[in-house]
């Protein structure tokens, strides 16, 4: 049998450390939990779907003044059918030469009658209710041209009066000055509001009622209603009307529909909205021969005369410039009072004409008004308010944390090295975990040889079952280098790997944890991470990792100086930050220096976690309260970086799934900041920094969307400059923490790398969360090495430190470990300290 494959003996007087495989954080058997949370999502969709249909036939219920004598939503658009044949078969000849529906009558409102003969006369009767309108004389009768239905204008404006309308309101810009000008002439009008416009300013819709004024319904976003089925016209108005009622407890039953060209072709057009509103109990104020459109130019006054007609003028709310609106309001009032003429509003027009059932007044909104309008308010409000403020209050969260976190950044930068120890221990080991490194290993353990240190350095690496010739190169380290200690075991991933050089090879108290792809960057890398241990409080000591082969090519090197970016300032701010409030969250596992005593006594690193490192920075910090986790920002090691987009999101992924293991493991320290202090904070902020993705991102480019269909230029620009600008502002101060020089126009395209990675990131991390799908452990997670030399080691020369004895080969194929006898004699004080 191969010596490779075959365990060797564990010596029995030595004590066994068990390490104890637990099934994976987060792990539901045959993913049960995953049916569960999918059940209980189909659950609450259709339940949503159900009370969301449930609420859109509350709130399209026809009013209580609608008519109850043919209801149904499409014989208003039968009726608008016949009466438009007839009038091109039978009607008189219109402007252009075009042929007309048959009008009787003459006024302001209009309706829709049927032409009922009974005896020697001929009748207007309501189509809806049936009620006789008025008998017609044999004009009016002749009028009809032989037509079942006719279109019947009526509402006579008195001499020397003005009926004084504006349309599409309210607006944020014109209405609240428009309402000002009104009072300050002490002149009432008539406002027609959309649906839309009052969800969007609810304060100045009030406004409108509260100042005396008379509002109107203009459906509830003003669409073309003869291109809509009766129902869908029906719930245009009723809506409406339901918002009206909730957001002022105010009732209108006038109805508005915008002209289209002259009065005969409004009047055409707008026969199917007129007949909606009609069956709904509506009168409908139309732009008839008795209206005059003002298009809101100060040049364009009406033709008043002293004792002259009556006049209904529309103003447009919201159109044009503000100087002509504002200025043609008051030109037309001042002119109207000049001439003596009275300002009367819809209703007090309409009262004389019999209508049926109060105009316009206070009213106390029913369950199917609240309905209605809750079923619109919500959509509304986060399309065009609710999206936008938090877009802008997050803008400001994120700018003032971005300020908190340069300037505790700054401030642990100087604290922390104005008077760096001058200490260092006096032995070493560097553990190094390796499964099929043959490209790299070499490089990785020669990096470190090459330098003079003041202390003695062991190199301890386990191969974990390569099936490449990882394990011939380690031989030949082992044979040409005194301090290299080589251990061979079967293959159960990267934490058994460390735990078993933990307590199998390291003999001393100290232990450079370093992967095997990434070397470090000069001979000062391990003193500076060994000096903080004279501080007896220190535990683990944290290094700087960068990114270190670019790749080529403009993708690889966009994606290595993405990712370069992130180590760079994730380091410089963040953890800089963290450093000085004891919040340290990760101990990067590429490289980092832990106190062994500590790390052997809570059984070294979790293999049921993928975050090992993450986790046994965690699980340090709640064994000894009292413990202390550095950085040092100068301690430098180099990195292989994912240089392809799919093997970038594996691992990520795998870091960010981990991260959330580690806060499920430890989610005491979220609730207890008197015993962890700053780590408490910190591990809130990784949260923040999990959750966010998963949602304001979406939200962002819903924004970006909704921002560019609205044509906002404006807003579609600001929100990413601001975005650029904070990146920039980090990097820039990141380059005076690190004293380094860093790319800052990387923040150019830096977001897009970054968003649509954070949120595949976080979608698919969030899924295993929720669904327990969390597949068996891949216990090597790692990119592809490329093994090309990084700069810092080009034209290194290999020098020997000093070092310890070497040891032989090791081998073994179970799941416990063996503690060496005589390494940790110094460390019960120690431990004793940081228990209190």
């Amino acid at each position: 049998m191969d010596s490779k494959n075959k365990a060797a003996p564990v010596d029995p007087e030595t004590e066994i450390i068990p390490v104890f495989v637990k099934k994976q954080v987060f792990y539901s058997p045959a993913a049960r939990r995953g049916l569960y949370v999918l059940v209980l999502v189909a659950f609450l969709l259709a339940a949503t779907a159900v009370g969301w249909q449930w609420g859109l036939a509350r709130a399209a219920k026809p009013l209580p003044t609608a008519a109850h004598y043919n209801t149904s939503a499409g014989y208003a658009s039968s009726i608008a059918t016949e009466l438009a044949r007839c009038g091109q078969e039978n009607g008189e000849f219109g402007p252009g030469g075009t042929l007309q529906v048959p009008v009787i009558g003459q006024g302001v409102f209009q309706r829709v009658v049927r032409i009922v003969a009974n005896g020697g006369t001929t009748y207007a009767v309501d189509p809806f209710t049936g009620k006789v309108v008025q008998p017609l004389t044999s004009l009016q009768q002749h009028a009809t041209r032989d037509c079942r239905y006719a279109i019947q204008e009526y509402g006579t404006i008195p001499q020397n009066t003005v009926v004084l309308t504006y349309d599409n309101s309210p607006t944020a810009q014109w209405t609240p000055r428009l309402l000002g000008i009104l009072q300050a002439y002490n002149v009432h009008a008539t406002f027609f509001n959309t649906g839309t416009n009052i969800l969007a300013n609810p304060q100045i819709f009030n406004a409108e009622v509260s100042t005396g004024n008379i509002v109107g319904n203009e459906t509830l976003d003003n669409p073309e209603l003869t291109h809509q089925t009766g129902a869908q016209a029906r719930q245009e108005i009723v809506t409406n009307a339901r918002i009206i009622a909730t957001t002022a407890k105010y009732q209108s039953h006038l109805f508005y529909t915008p002209s289209v060209g002259t009065s005969e072709q409004a009047v055409a057009q707008n026969l199917f909205a007129t007949l909606v509103g009609q069956q709904l109990g509506f009168a409908d104020v139309n732009l008839t021969n008795a209206a005059w459109d003002y298009q809101v130019s100060a040049h364009q006054l009406p033709s008043l005369q002293r004792n002259g007609a009556g006049v209904v003028l529309v103003i447009h709310d919201g159109g044009g410039s503000e100087a002509n609106t504002l200025q043609a309001s008051i030109n037309l009032i001042r002119q109207a009072k000049g001439l003596g003429y009275q300002f009367m509003t819809i209703p007090q027009l309409l009262n004389s004409q019999d209508f049926a059932g109060p105009v316009a007044g206070p009213v106390q909104p029913s369950l199917n008004d609240r309905v209605g309008y809750m079923l619109y308010w919500g959509p509304h409000i986060l399309q065009a308010q609710l999206l936008q403020d938090v877009m802008r209050y997050m803008t400001i969260f994120i700018g003032l944390i971005t300020v908190a976190w340069i300037l505790a950044a700054a401030w642990g930068r100087y604290y922390n090295y104005r008077k760096p120890p001058v200490w260092h221990p006096d032995k070493v080991s560097v553990l190094i975990p390796a499964w099929n490194e043959s490209k790299v290993i070499r490089r990785t353990v020669e990096s470190i040889l090459r330098y003079h240190y003041d202390f003695e350095v062991e190199i301890v690496i386990v191969d974990d079952g390569s099936t490449d010739n990882t394990w011939e190169i380690l031989q030949e380290l082992d044979a040409e280098y005194p301090s290299v200690k080589i251990y061979d075991k079967e293959n159960g991933g990267k934490a058994k790997a460390l735990n078993y050089g933990l307590f199998i090879g390291v003999t001393t108290d100290y232990t450079l944890i370093i992967d095997a792809d990434t070397i470090v960057a000069d001979g000062e890398t391990i003193p500076r991470l060994g000096r903080w241990f004279a501080d007896p409080k220190i535990g683990v000591v944290a290094g700087r990792t960068k990114a270190g082969y670019r790749g080529k090519g403009v993708r690889e090197r966009m994606l290595a100086e993405f990712q370069s970016t992130e180590y760079d300032l994730g380091i410089a701010v963040l953890r800089t930050a963290q450093d000085w409030m004891n919040g340290i969250v990760i101990v990067p596992g590429s490289c980092s220096m832990f106190r062994t005593a500590l790390l052997r006594e809570v059984g070294g690193f979790k293999s049921h976690l993928i975050a090992e490192d993450a986790a046994a920075g965690m699980e340090l910090r709640r064994r000894f309260p009292g413990m202390r986790i550095r950085q040092d920002i100068t301690a430098v090691a180099l990195t292989e970086v994912p240089l392809t987009v799919k093997t970038l999101c594996n691992q990520w992924r795998r870091w960010n799934f981990g991260v959330m293991q580690v806060m499920m493991e430890h989610r005491e320290i979220f609730v207890r900041p008197d015993k962890y202090g700053g780590l408490t904070i910190q591990l809130w902020w990784s949260l923040y920094g999990l959750i966010v993705p998963t949602l304001l991102l979406p939200v962002t480019y819903l924004m970006i969307v909704i921002t560019a269909f609205n044509h906002n230029w404006f807003n579609l620009l600001i929100y990413p400059l601001i975005f650029i600008i904070y990146r920039i502002a980090s990097t820039l101060v990141s380059m005076v923490i690190m004293r380094e020089w860093m790319n800052p126009l990387t923040a150019i395209w830096y977001r897009i790398i970054n968003d649509p990675l954070q949120i595949y990131l976080a979608v698919t991390c969030w899924y295993k969360v929720l669904s327990g799908n969390v597949q068996s452990r891949k216990i090597w997670s790692k990119i592809p090495r490329q093994g090309t030399p990084h700069e810092a080691t080009k034209a290194s020369t290999k020098l020997q430190p000093t070092l310890v004895a070497r040891s032989p080969r090791h081998q073994v194929d179970e799941d416990q470990v063996t503690a060496p006898h005589g390494t940790d004699a110094p460390a019960d004080g120690v431990i004793g300290s940081l228990l209190r």
